[in-house]
């Protein structure tokens, strides 16, 4: 089965639902180079295929496309052939369609929001406004004949709407010159619309060649000429942090709570890395439960430990009233939400890291038996203020982390870091700019960055997404 899936006009929040529930359970993505590599993150167990599809840097031809989505279809898999803006509008997708149907491949589109109405009302500007324009057009300048017929558009009443004509943007303007068009006419171009690096370029038909060539404007880029391109609805409500970009990392809840918030306050947020946390061998974590009566302090250094514990109970048929007689300290506001759900309050709740809350334990004159249950890639620290202070504990890494995580430069005012396994995800495939402020929850975390980068970083006080809106609040003020 092949899926022809538009995915939007930038990241991955103007994707469609069927889309995103798509890419979570496909086999394999098929995808363009113009895709924002934060939507891949939507298909973190999925095959991933570039086919390119950008102009002027083909790494597939459309006949090589076509034999992939054949071959992979006939090998049982589930397959998203995902394109930029909407497959049925200048993606060829109904070339792969007419391929799938020749083939005896079954096969379902699914619409995205396109490019050719989303860039230019990201922009402010509406393709069709009452008493300006009752019209738009979309044309392909990436083609001969698009641009040979470029003088003929001079003479539509309506707005014209040029996709993938960036490098030949003199060309067009010329030519709509040449056929009649005034010079004065309003143009704009807006590049690499929906993600934080969106820029828009305005000005006149006469001008904007030239000054989207000394911006040095990047693809994808629509090029917008009529009289709705003056106008500059962006919209007139002002946020604390509007303007400001950020890019985060994290647990997919970490990632979605922390997105809610900042964009809330006006912030464009992408996302650069989600992690995901999956039970290690749990034969030390079963006898645990067996004998949980021996110990009197649980201890969750995150959510993701609280998550695992509680799914193994239930996997033993273990009753949560056993817990009863137990003491909980968690570090974070996410693991004591958690737990509060499944009426398991805890006695101890640190906004700091796991070193601070076992100095908090200490302080407390705990003497029973802790159950430490962490991440295997924990701080050393922890035990050792538990062990200095004679406080019996075990300590069980119940979980690893791994993570799927963009590709290539990330140029946002920040990027938000909330463990170091975030930090590796991160690293492993992509690079900051060196403007980017990094914000990190906890120094543990903060020490695993400048390992890894020299650019500026700042710590959360708070462990939590809160902290973390709190710290780049407090910076840009």
């Amino acid at each position: 089965m092949v899926y022809l899936v538009g995915a939007g006009c930038g990241g991955r929040e103007l994707l469609t639902l069927k889309a995103q529930a798509l890419l979570n359970r496909c086999d394999t993505v098929v995808y363009d180079a113009l895709i924002d590599p934060e939507i891949l993150i939507e298909a973190p167990r999925a095959e991933k295929v570039a086919v390119g599809k950008r102009a002027g840097r083909h790494s597939e031809s459309q006949e090589k496309i076509n034999e992939i989505l054949v071959k992979k279809a006939s090998e049982g898999k589930t397959v998203v052939r995902l394109k930029g803006g909407d497959p049925f509008v200048f993606g060829r997708g109904g070339e792969e369609a007419l391929i799938l149907e020749r083939n005896h491949i079954p096969y379902s589109v699914v619409p995205g929001v396109s490019s050719c109405i989303a860039a230019p009302e990201l922009a402010g500007i509406p393709v069709t406004h009452r008493g300006t324009a009752r019209s738009f057009h979309v044309i392909t300048a990436h083609t001969a004949e698009g641009l040979q017929n470029a003088s003929k558009y001079a003479f539509l009443d309506g707005t014209l709407v040029f996709l993938m004509g960036l490098s030949n943007i003199w060309k067009i303007a010329g030519s709509l010159t040449d056929g009649g068009m005034p010079s004065e006419t309003p143009a704009a171009v807006i590049s690499k619309a929906g993600s934080p690096e969106q820029t828009t370029i305005r000005g006149c038909l006469s001008d904007i060649a030239a000054k989207v060539t000394a911006a040095r404007l990047e693809t994808p880029a629509v090029f917008v000429v009529g009289k709705t391109a003056a106008y500059e609805l962006s919209g007139t409500e002002q946020l604390p942090l509007h303007g400001v970009t950020v890019a985060v990392t994290g647990t997919e809840h970490f990632v979605q709570k922390l997105t809610a918030g900042l964009s809330g306050l006006g912030a464009s947020v992408r996302t650069a890395a989600v992690l995901h946390a999956h039970a290690a061998d749990t034969t030390a974590l079963d006898t645990a439960l067996k004998n949980i009566g021996s110990y009197s302090l649980l201890m969750f250094t995150s959510v993701c430990g609280a998550k695992i514990f509680l799914g193994r109970m239930r996997a033993l048929e273990l009753d949560i009233r056993s817990l009863g007689s137990i003491g909980i300290a968690v570090s974070g506001g996410a693991a004591d939400e958690y737990l509060r759900s499944f009426g398991l309050i805890p006695s101890l709740v640190s906004a700091g890291s796991g070193e601070m809350l076992a100095r908090e334990i200490v302080s407390r004159n705990e003497r029973g038996r802790v159950l430490i249950l962490r991440a295997k890639r924990g701080s050393q620290t922890l035990t050792d203020i538990l062990a200095e202070n004679n406080i019996p504990f075990a300590d069980l890494r119940i979980y690893d982390v791994d993570g799927e995580s963009t590709v290539g430069e990330i140029r946002t005012d920040f990027i938000v870091f909330a463990s170091p396994s975030g930090v590796e995800c991160f690293f492993s495939s992509s690079s900051l700019s060196p403007k980017t402020t990094a914000v990190c929850i906890g120094e543990l975390t903060a020490d695993a960055f400048r390992a890894c980068s020299s650019n500026r970083v700042i710590t959360a006080e708070e462990r939590s997404a809160e902290g973390i809106i709190k710290a780049i609040m407090e910076e840009i003020q």
